[in-house]
């Protein structure tokens, strides 16, 4: 599975800056949409539904407890590492997903 870098935060967020970014989030999010395993997670469900910071603090702790699931610590290191599988087009898809979100 292939999770798609978020769009770079910049010191100065301009007008054209902030569509840019606004175009970003919506192409990150269309790639996650065309996951099954990522649409159909509860967590992103919850995570795009729940509005109040409380309510959203409590559904993180009812996944963390999941029993099959895991929190974010245990799948990335300190150093921001996260172990994947090399795909045959990853490669390809990471030397070139830079410039496909900046043409956006």
């Amino acid at each position: 599975m292939v999770i798609p870098p978020l769009p770079v935060v910049t010191k100065k967020m301009t007008r054209k800056a902030l569509d840019k970014r606004e175009k970003q989030f919506q192409r990150f999010l269309q790639a996650i949409a065309r996951s099954e395993e990522l649409k159909s997670s509860l967590f992103l469900q919850s995570f795009l539904n729940i509005i109040d910071l409380k309510e959203w603090q409590k559904a993180i702790k009812v996944f963390e407890k999941t029993k099959f699931g895991k929190s974010l610590h245990d799948l990335v290191t300190q150093d921001g590492d996260a172990a994947v599988t090399l795909i045959q087009n990853s490669s390809v898809f990471a030397t070139k997903m830079q410039s496909f979100a900046d043409s956006y």
